[in-house]
C-alpha cells in the first residue's frame, strides 16, 4: 500500500476531528491554499468543541435520569455527580486541543478520557437499576397485564420517567389514560384538504340537501350522521350560505335594509349553528378588507366545550354575564387583502372566510398567526363543510378545526391566575373544600398551587348568585395589619363580587342575614396566606376564629371559612385548643401525582393538541412532566416554552405543513435547557425565597456548601488537562 500524501493525511485528520494533528501539517502543504486550509482547521476546531459540549450535555442528561430513578442514597452516585459537576465547571472554549500525547489523533484527549471514565461509572450504576425496574414491571404485569408504555420506556432507557411511573402504579394501581389528544377530527380535516388539492372547490350550495338526506356529495360524506346531526348540519350549512350571499358584492349594493346588519345577523346565525348560545352581533364596522363585529354570547367556561381560555372563559369581563368575541367576516375576493393586513386584526378574533382558502393562503395565514402574539380562530367554507359532516359537532369541534390553522395561547405562567381551561387535576380537593361539611384547612409549600386552587374554586362557583365563593388575600393581616382587618378584606371582596347585603350592625351580621334570607344560599370564604393571621390568633386565644366558628354554626354551615397557607396552618389545626379542630383533616397541596396522574398527562397533551401539536411519542408527555417534577406551575412555564419553539418552527416553514404537527423529543430537551425557561424558573424560586427569610437562608447555605465542594473537586480535576 502506498504511503499517504501530506494532503491526504491532512484531509483524513480533519475527517477524524483531529484539528490539532491537521494544524501540525499546515507548514508542509501547498502555500497557495494556505488561507483555505487554515479556515478548514478553524472550522474543525469549532466542530470539535461543539461535539465535546454535546457529549457533555448527553452525559449530564443520562446522569440526571439515573438520579431520578435512584430510590436511595449512593456514595458512588454522589461521587459521579461530583465528577460531572467539576467537568461542567470547565470552559470548553478554553480547553487546549491536546496535551502532546504521542500518537493522539482525537482532540481534547484528556477531556474525552474524563468523560469516558464518567460514562463507564454511570453504566456500572445503571445496570442494576435497570434490572430492578424490569423485575418490578414483570411483577406488575402479573397483576395488570402487559404494560406497554413501561416496556417502551425501559427499551428507550428512560429510567427516571419509568421509575416514577412504576412507583405510581405500585401505590395507586393502573390509571385510565384518559382521553387522548383530540386530534382525530383535525387529522381527518387535513386528509380532506389534501384530497381537495391546492385550489379546493366546495359545492356549498348543494350541501344542505345532501346533509338533510344523509347522502354523499363529492368529498363530503353525511351518511354516518344521526337524524339530529343531520338537522344541525343542515342549519349550519344554510346559515353559511346565507352569510355568503350577504357578503356578495351584488347584495352589498342592495339599498333595501342595512347591509352591515344583514352580514352581522347572518354571521350570528352561522355561529349559533355549531353551539354558540344567544348570539347577538353588535358594533358593526366595515373595513376595506373585512366586516367586523362584536359577538355577544353565553360564556364557554368548560374545557369540554372550548379547549382554550382565549376563546373561552377569558372572553368574559369582570362580573358580566356575556362573553364577547371580535368576529371578522371576509368576503370572496378579499382574502389576500385580509392576510396582507394581518397586523391590523384584533388581538383575539374569530375569522370567517366565506370562500375556501387555497393551500397558499391557508399556509400564509397560519405562518403569520404563529409568528404573532394574536389568538386567531380561522374558519372557511372547507372548515364549515368538514364540521357539518362530523357527528355531535359543537363549539369544541369548531375550535379543534379553527385554532390549529390560526393560533392561541394555551399555557399561562401567571401562576395563581389560572383560567378554568388551564387548570388540571385537584378535583378531589376542590370537592372537599366546596362541601359545606368538608375540611377548612389547606396547606403546602410555596408555588405548589394553593392559591391557584382557591381561585379556581372562586371561578367555578361564579355562575350562581346564590352560591358564592370569595377568594381573600390576607397576608398583611396579623403582620402589618390588625386581626380585625380580615373583615375589611372580606367586605372588599363582597363588594367586588357585586353582592347586595341586607342592612345590619356589622359585616358578620350582614353575611349571616344574606345566607338566611333565601333557602339554599351558600357562602364560601377562602382566606389565603393566613399564616400570620393564624399565628396571631393562637397567641390571642382565637377571638376572630371564635366569631367565624359561631357564624358557621349559626347558619348550619351555610357560611364556611377556609384557611390556606404554609405549615403554620397545619400546626394551627393540630393545636389542642383550636376552635376548628373537629372540622376535617387539612388538605395538602403537592405535585400532580397519585390520583392526579391522568390530569397531569392531560396537562401536557390537551393544550398542545388545541394548537394542532402532538407528541412524536406519547411517552414524551410523561417525560415533560418528569423533567419538572409534576409541578403544575412549572408545567405552565415549560409548556409555554415548548409551544413557542413549535410555533417558531411553523412560522419558519416555507412548504406545506402536515397537521397534526409533531413535537420531537429534542425540542422538549432543548426547551428544558433553554436559558429563558431556566430564568423563569429561577425567578419563581427567588419570589418564593423572598416570602420567607428562613427558606432563603437554608437555600443559600446549601448553595454555598455545594460551591465549596465543587471548587475543591475542580482544583483536583483541572490538573489533568494541562495548561
Amino acid at each position: 500500500t502506498a504511503l499517504p500524501t501530506i494532503a491526504s493525511a491532512f484531509d483524513e485528520a480533519l475527517r477524524l476531528g483531529a484539528a490539532s494533528s491537521a494544524k501540525r501539517l499546515l507548514p508542509s502543504l501547498d502555500p497557495q491554499n494556505d488561507d483555505v486550509d487554515v479556515a478548514r482547521v478553524a472550522a474543525s476546531v469549532v466542530r470539535s468543541r461543539e461535539e465535546l459540549a454535546e457529549r457533555k450535555r448527553r452525559l449530564r442528561q443520562r446522569l440526571d435520569d439515573l438520579q431520578i430513578a435512584s430510590t436511595s442514597s449512593s456514595s458512588a452516585l454522589d461521587e459521579l455527580e461530583g465528577a460531572m459537576t467539576s467537568f461542567e465547571q470547565l470552559s470548553i472554549g478554553e480547553l487546549p486541543l491536546d496535551i502532546g500525547e504521542p500518537g493522539a489523533i482525537a482532540d481534547f484527549p484528556a477531556a474525552h478520557a474524563e468523560l469516558d471514565r464518567i460514562a463507564r461509572s454511570l453504566e456500572k450504576i445503571r445496570a442494576p437499576q435497570r434490572a430492578n425496574l424490569e423485575a418490578r414491571i414483570l411483577a406488575l404485569e402479573t397483576l395488570y397485564g402487559p404494560l406497554q408504555d413501561c416496556r417502551a420506556q425501559l427499551e428507550r432507557g428512560d429510567l427516571g420517567t419509568l421509575a416514577e411511573e412504576v412507583d405510581q402504579i405500585e401505590k395507586h394501581g393502573i390509571a385510565d389514560a384518559g382521553d387522548g389528544a383530540p386530534l382525530s377530527l383535525l387529522r381527518r380535516f387535513a386528509e380532506l384538504l389534501k384530497a381537495a388539492g391546492d385550489k379546493p372547490s366546495v359545492p356549498i350550495g348543494n350541501l344542505p340537501k345532501a346533509a338533510r338526506e344523509g347522502d354523499t356529495l363529492e368529498l363530503f360524506d353525511f351518511t354516518a350522521l344521526k337524524p339530529l346531526d343531520r338537522e344541525r348540519s343542515t342549519r349550519l350549512l344554510e346559515a353559511w350560505n346565507m352569510l355568503r350571499r350577504t357578503t356578495s358584492p351584488g347584495l352589498r349594493r342592495d339599498k333595501r335594509g342595512d347591509p352591515l346588519a344583514k352580514v352581522g345577523s347572518a354571521a350570528a346565525a352561522g355561529l349559533a349553528a355549531p353551539g354558540f348560545n344567544r348570539v347577538r352581533a353588535k358594533d358593526p364596522k366595515r373595513d376595506k378588507s373585512w366586516f367586523q363585529f362584536s359577538m355577544a354570547t353565553l360564556p364557554l367556561r368548560d374545557r369540554e366545550i372550548c379547549p382554550v381560555a382565549t376563546f373561552g372563559s377569558e372572553r368574559v369581563n369582570g362580573n358580566e354575564r356575556d362573553a364577547h368575541y371580535p368576529v371578522i367576516v371576509v368576503s370572496p375576493g378579499e382574502i389576500d387583502a385580509c392576510i396582507g393586513s394581518f397586523d391590523q386584526l384584533p388581538e383575539q378574533a374569530i375569522i370567517l372566510f366565506t370562500d375556501p382558502l387555497d393551500a397558499r393562503q391557508r399556509r400564509d395565514l397560519q405562518r403569520k398567526a404563529r409568528r404573532s402574539t394574536r389568538s386567531i380562530a380561522v374558519a372557511d367554507t372547507m372548515t364549515i363543510a368538514a364540521l357539518a359532516t362530523t357527528r355531535d359537532a359543537g363549539t369544541r369541534q369548531f375550535f379543534e378545526l379553527a385554532i390549529p390553522y390560526g393560533s392561541s395561547h394555551t399555557y399561562s405562567d401567571t401562576s395563581a391566575d389560572t383560567a378554568i381551561e388551564n387548570f388540571f387535576g385537584r378535583d378531589t380537593e376542590m370537592r372537599a373544600l366546596v362541601d359545606s361539611r368538608g375540611p377548612c384547612f389547606v396547606y403546602g409549600g410555596r408555588q405548589l398551587g394553593k392559591t391557584a386552587l382557591l381561585k379556581q374554586i372562586e371561578l367555578r362557583e361564579n355562575g350562581n348568585d346564590d352560591r358564592v365563593a370569595l377568594y381573600c388575600y390576607i397576608k398583611p393581616v396579623g403582620a402589618t395589619e390588625g386581626a380585625d382587618d380580615v373583615w375589611k378584606e372580606i367586605q372588599r371582596r363582597v363588594q367586588a363580587r357585586g353582592m347586595v347585603l341586607p342592612k345590619a350592625a356589622s359585616i358578620q351580621e350582614q353575611l349571616k342575614a344574606w345566607v338566611l334570607q333565601k333557602a339554599g344560599r351558600y357562602l364560601l370564604i377562602m382566606l389565603d396566606e393566613a399564616d400570620a393571621f393564624l399565628a396571631g390568633e393562637m397567641k390571642a386565644n382565637f377571638p376572630i376564629i371564635e366569631q367565624m366558628k359561631a357564624m358557621m354554626e349559626d347558619t348550619q354551615r351555610a357560611i364556611k371559612f377556609v384557611f390556606a397557607g404554609l405549615h403554620n396552618v397545619q400546626r394551627f389545626y393540630r393545636a389542642p385548643n383550636s376552635p376548628l379542630l373537629h372540622l376535617g383533616l387539612p388538605v395538602n397541596v403537592g405535585p400532580l401525582l397519585g390520583g392526579d396522574r391522568v390530569a397531569a398527562r392531560q396537562m401536557a397533551i390537551a393544550p398542545m393538541a388545541a394548537l394542532g401539536f402532538e407528541f412524536e411519542d406519547q411517552i414524551d408527555a410523561y417525560h415533560m412532566l418528569s423533567l419538572i417534577g409534576f409541578y403544575p406551575s412549572l408545567m405552565q412555564s415549560f409548556g409555554k416554552a415548548v409551544v413557542t419553539a413549535m410555533n417558531a418552527q411553523l412560522g419558519r416553514s416555507s412548504g406545506p405543513v402536515s397537521m397534526p404537527f409533531r413535537i420531537k423529543r429534542d425540542v422538549i430537551d432543548a426547551c428544558f435547557n433553554q436559558q429563558t425557561f431556566r430564568t423563569s424558573v429561577v425567578r419563581k424560586l427567588q419570589k418564593t425565597l423572598e416570602l420567607d427569610e428562613r427558606y432563603e437562608l437554608i437555600t443559600y447555605a446549601v448553595w454555598s456548601r455545594m460551591q465549596d465542594d465543587s471548587v475543591a473537586a475542580l482544583i483536583a480535576v483541572r490538573g489533568g488537562y494541562g495548561s
